[in-house]
């Protein structure tokens, strides 16, 4: 053992009886101790890192209470990450980003809905884009739109408390859908297309069975929505909703714990669901004070995190384990951002944000310039 102090921290401890639920034994027959904290905790993080961990699983291992402990030892050059990009599929087509804005891969096609209550068919080949269809969607505004996975459908919801399917093709109406009882607020298709979930201010979430377009479920989400005894009015709603890659989970994103609706005061929250039984696994909030709205949220392609964008008067993003009720990772913006976007690489994040701006950031890890030397410590 290169340092017998460690026998006296727990943490050798934590070690051990990791290794020994796998089958290894903390010493062998010719005495060595297996101890990563020996053999050193910067190779320990960084080969943790080139042989597929994720930052958060590697976090955990390393018994780190926050990720930036994790990436002071993570070491990761040019070499890595040229293996990780090759090692990448095939980009797929990336999913409809914006709460009001959807892009039709196959014709470029982008299709949006605003205050107007009006759909909007754009060409994005054009150098000088003009409206190519318009449409009285809804009475009063379009909250939400979104477009099937097979590019048939799009499906909007609106202050009218109506969910409509339309042609993508030519603008039809093909299916009204009514049930909700206050604005609705989002909506979105499972991945499998089968299905879509629409939301409203309530906190009601609502599955239709698509093709019949008959009402399957209510899911509840109620958590997300309070009521303002001074101002006498409800506050909330479902903001954001996304599902997880692979189709199990929902995750739907707003406010609770309301205290003042007018100034929008209340705790970002996330909700997740299991997709197949409705049950509410768990309510996501920050892990640092924050106040406001979580406005938008997104999984990221691994399934393995979650990102929400939002807040009050001043704006943060927030990354949260999908099984764990405070979040990881807590990062200030500029301003207040309204809704996320990953890029197919799941390297980058795009952010819009309430100073009229989109910002790109990097999820990779920093580059280091310098070579690094192996301390053991």
């Amino acid at each position: 053992m290169l340092f017998p102090k460690l026998a006296k921290r727990r943490t050798w401890l934590m070690v051990r009886k990791d290794l020994e639920r796998v089958g290894i034994p903390y010493k062998d027959d010719q005495g060595r101790v297996a101890d990563f904290h020996a053999a050193g905790r910067h190779t320990h993080i960084t080969e943790l890192l080139r042989n597929g961990a994720s930052v958060p699983e590697a976090m955990e291992l390393a018994r780190h209470s926050d990720v930036k402990m994790t990436m002071r030892y993570a070491h990761i050059g040019i070499e890595d990450q040229a293996k990780a990009l090759s090692a990448l599929p095939a980009p797929k087509r990336a999913q409809p980003a914006a709460r009001a804005a959807s892009e039709k891969a196959e014709s470029k096609t982008l299709i949006t809905g605003a205050y107007e209550g009006r759909l909007i068919w754009w060409n994005l080949l054009s150098q000088t884009p003009t409206p190519q269809r318009t449409i009285d969607a809804h009475q009063g505004y379009v909250r939400a739109i979104t477009i099937s996975p097979d590019g048939r459908y799009v499906v909007t919801g609106g202050n009218d408390n109506l969910v409509k399917v339309w042609s993508t093709i030519d603008g039809t109406l093909i299916q009204e859908l009514s049930g909700h009882a206050r604005h609705v607020y989002n909506v979105a298709f499972h991945p499998d297309g089968e299905h879509i979930v629409s939301g409203d201010l309530m906190g009601v979430l609502k599955q239709w069975q698509v093709g019949t377009w008959s009402h399957v479920r209510d899911l509840d989400a109620g958590v997300l929505v309070g009521w303002d005894k001074k101002f006498q009015a409800d506050c909330g709603g479902i903001r954001g909703m996304d599902f997880s890659p692979d189709g199990k989970s929902l995750a739907v994103a707003g406010i609770s714990e309301v205290t003042n609706a007018f100034a929008g005061t209340g705790k970002p929250t996330v909700v997740v669901f299991d997709w197949e039984t409705g049950q509410r696994l768990h309510v996501l909030t920050p892990k640092t004070n924050s106040s406001g709205a979580c406005w938008g949220m997104r999984w990221h392609r691994s399934g393995e995190f979650i990102v929400g964008a939002g807040g009050g008067s001043t704006g943060s993003l927030w990354f949260w384990k999908p099984n764990e009720e405070n979040s990881f990772f807590d990062f200030k913006t500029p301003s207040v951002p309204f809704d996320v976007a990953f890029h197919p690489d799941g390297l980058r994040l795009a952010v819009a944000l309430y100073d009229q701006t989109v910002r790109i950031y990097d999820l990779a890890p920093k580059l280091k310039t310098e070579t690094n030397t192996e301390t053991g410590s």
